[in-house]
Formats: structure tokens, sequence, C-alpha cells
């Protein structure tokens, strides 16, 4: 384990820790190495052949490898295999680390894959959990590669109250990193078979991929209330996923894909032009057109946003109009929403109304509710999202 310390990190004390593999946990990480090394290769063959060779004018949001990327995010999403995966690694963390007195929620698999020397893949430090409710939250982290290179730079002691810690993150924050102000940094390498967990309170950030291989993990969040932004499974239900054929990640990139050229060939030429409701009608019967099945819908929905993600630093607008479509597909990761009504009320504030009318009409869910009730933007009543059925993933 490559950290700045001999001794163990431990979840209570660090605020993460390295967990060591169980043989049913194993047989799930198996199942999806086998799927991963084939999505990532159909993905990236299909990739190429819709879009060419990129050249030094491709944005890097449009390049063959980054879009065959966040196609294959979608359909980890929902593919089994790492849905079977993140409800095992789920319950295992409720147990290590839960209020037995709880009720846990876990989401869907949320899959990173870090290119080599691909700077997209890099974050800030951050951590996960919602400040406006203090809860129980942990991430399970699960590599499906040996994970050489340290993925993840933890700052361990951020998740307490302790205030040597809080001090010394608070200077490096603003600057000031010379010893011993500067916080100790974590850079576990977890091999296949083995996890990372850590409290959503922990400050974390991805790190450059330097190992020459593609890296990947299934990441899934734990919590004892919903989770805002993402469907939310009750693990108390004791329900098991069932297992299926998914869809091949060919037919998946290639959908995908498609949407993506249609979305730039009707909407792109008079983006200019358009208000929000426009948008949202042309968007639409776009997407009624292509008439994709409800997995697929969310599939998509999942890839475009993470898609937008890329290129909303060099291009906003063709985020927005793919962050809007994701919306309108299906609320499989809310993040899009977000960013569609923040958008909305910088651009087009008089559209927010019936922007939000139409999401909540579409996809009449709690965490839905909660997004817009908690957006600083809506200044109007909407719906209570405790009157809302929740939004699963079973």
């Amino acid at each position: 384990m490559g950290s700045a310390t001999s001794r163990p990190a431990t979840m209570g004390r660090d605020g993460w820790e390295l967990l060591p593999p169980i043989p049913e946990i194993s047989i799930l990480i198996r199942d999806c190495v086998e799927a991963k090394d084939r999505f990532l290769a159909e993905a990236t063959r299909c990739a190429t052949e819709m879009l060419g060779s990129p050249n030094s004018n491709t944005p890097p949001y449009r390049r063959p490898e980054q879009l065959a990327k966040a196609a294959v995010r979608g359909l980890f999403r929902l593919d089994h295999r790492g849905r079977r995966l993140a409800l095992a690694a789920a319950r295992r963390l409720v147990k290590e680390y839960g209020a037995s007195d709880a009720t846990y929620y876990a989401a869907p698999p949320y899959a990173y894959i870090h290119l080599p020397e691909d700077g997209q893949a890099v974050s800030d430090f951050h951590r996960d959990d919602y400040e406006r409710e203090p809860s129980s939250f942990f991430i399970s982290w699960i590599p499906l590669t040996d994970c050489t290179h340290g993925p993840i730079a933890l700052v361990p002691g951020t998740q307490s109250s302790n205030p040597i810690q809080r001090i010394r993150w608070s200077l490096h924050t603003h600057g000031l990193t010379f010893h011993p102000v500067a916080p100790r940094l974590h850079t576990p390498t977890p091999l296949l078979g083995e996890s990372l967990a850590w409290s959503a309170l922990t400050y974390h950030a991805g790190t450059l991929n330097r190992s020459g291989v593609v890296q990947v993990a299934l990441n899934t969040k734990i919590r004892n209330q919903l989770i805002p932004l993402e469907p939310s499974l009750d693990l108390s239900s004791g329900d098991e996923l069932p297992t299926g054929q998914d869809r091949t990640a060919t037919d998946h990139t290639r959908s995908f894909l498609k949407l993506i050229e249609t979305l730039d060939r009707e909407v792109q030429r008079t983006r200019s032009a358009l208000q929000t409701p426009a948008l949202m009608s042309i968007i639409t019967a776009i997407l009624d057109e292509q008439d994709h099945d409800p997995a697929e819908r969310a599939r998509i929905s999942f890839s475009l946003t993470m898609a937008g993600m890329l290129a909303a630093d060099n291009d906003p607008t063709t985020a927005t109009i793919w962050h809007l479509a994701a919306t309108l597909l299906a609320p499989e990761y809310l993040w899009s929403l977000q960013q569609v009504l923040a958008q909305t009320a910088t651009n087009h504030p008089d559209d927010l109304s019936n922007l939000v009318e139409e999401i909540l009409g579409r996809h009449p869910y709690r965490q839905v509710a909660i997004v817009v009730n908690q957006s600083t933007y809506v200044k109007f009543p909407t719906p209570p999202p405790s009157g809302l059925p929740i939004l699963t993933w079973t």
C-alpha cells in the first residue's frame, strides 16, 4: 500500500481503509473484469470507426477514446455484473461501518476509467458528502485492474472534527503547504481483489495515471439517507439483483454516438436562437424518434452526463445540450439536472418554471424534487420531496 505511513489506515482514525479480498466479492470482480475488457475493446473500436482518427484540432471531449470511455461508463451503470458487485460491496460496508438501527441506501455502480496520462480523469480535492444533510455516508471503490499508480489521494483525518487536521487542511487549501502544516496524503495502490472504502467526509482527489495501462474501478455510494443525485436502493429489502443479458458495447456505443451526431446536426445549427422550451421540444422529438427502451435510455443518459462533464470547460453550450438531453432521457444521474438549472437561470431565467414543471412531470421522483428544492436558482413553490416515490434501481 503506497501511503505516507507504515501503519494500516482505519476508517475511524484516518477516514479510509484498504479492505482485503473476500471470496464472494472476488467472484463478482472476476465477472466484471471480463466484461470490462470486452466493453473497452468494443466501444473503442466502434467509436474509432464512427468518428475517425482525431487530429490536433479535435477537442479532448470529442476524441474517440473519451467518448468510448463515456459509453463504457453508461454500460457499467446498468450492467447486471456491475450492479451485483455494487450491491455486495455496499452490504459489506454497512456491516463493517454502519449503524445497526439505520436503513442504508446504495447508488448504482459508477465506473472510473483512467486512461494513461489522461488529465481528464484528474480531479481537485473534494468531499462526497451532502453538507446540507449530515449523514452516515461511505464510498466503496473496487478496482478492476491492479491500480499500481495510486489512483486516489486521500487526506487522513479530514473526516473527523480533529482541529489539528482541520487547520492543516484549511491552510493547505489556501496555498500554505509548508511542513509541518501540509496535510499528510495517502495514495493507496489497491490490487485486484482488494477494495478501498472511505468516509464521504474525507477529502480525496483523482490522480494522473502514469502506469501506461488503462485503470478501471467501480465506485458506489452507501448512505443512511437517500442519495439525492442518484437512484437509491434500500439495502434492508434483502432483494438480490437478477442476472440477465445486457446490451452489447457496440450497440450501446453506436446508439450513444448516433444521438450525439443527431444533436449536433439538429440542435447545434440553431442553438444561438433557441429558448429553453424550443430546445426541449427539438431534443424530445429526437429522443422519441430514436425510441430506446427504458434501460437504454438510462444508459445513454448516464453516458451523456459523463461526456457533458468533459465538454464543460471547452464548450459549455454543447455541455448544456448534452446535459438537457441526459435529463430528458432518464433521471439516472441528476448532476446533469443541476447544470441545466444553473444554465437556464443564468441565460433564460423566465424559462425556469416551465423547465422544472416539465422535468418533474417526466420524472416525478423524490430525488428530482430534492435537487429542485435545494437549487439556489429556483424561487417558486415546487412539490415537497416527501410526497413523491423514491427512485430505486431494482
